[in-house]
């Protein structure tokens, strides 16, 4: 499942253990956004075997509270509290199980 990952520029090294980690993971340069902040991002390809380490990165952040932002299917997902953050994550491994014909149910 392909998705952009961004976060503050003051904040680019964070994503440096998403490039490390994920196979594939590669530097998507900067984004300037209507809210007109540059943020720094990162384009994922999220399988089964990779979700788990960017499941833990990204509880990491929210455990911080660092925000970061998730663009899918041309989706931008930010903003949630910490339970809804939760929620969505499990909604994105559902849907990558479900992409890869694998299924925890």
């Amino acid at each position: 499942m392909p998705m952009l990952v961004q976060v503050r520029m003051e904040e680019a090294a964070d994503l440096d253990d998403l490039l490390e980690a994920v196979d594939g993971a590669t530097p998507a340069g900067t984004a300037h956004p209507f809210d007109g902040e540059t943020v720094a991002q990162v384009a994922l390809l999220l399988s089964t075997a990779t979700f788990p380490f960017f499941r833990t990165w990204a509880q990491s952040r929210i455990a911080a509270r660092k925000g970061f932002k998730v663009v899918m299917d041309g989706i931008e997902l930010s903003g949630y509290t910490s339970e809804e953050a939760v929620s969505v994550l499990k909604q994105i491994q559902q849907a990558i199980e479900a992409e890869n014909g694998k299924s925890d149910e």
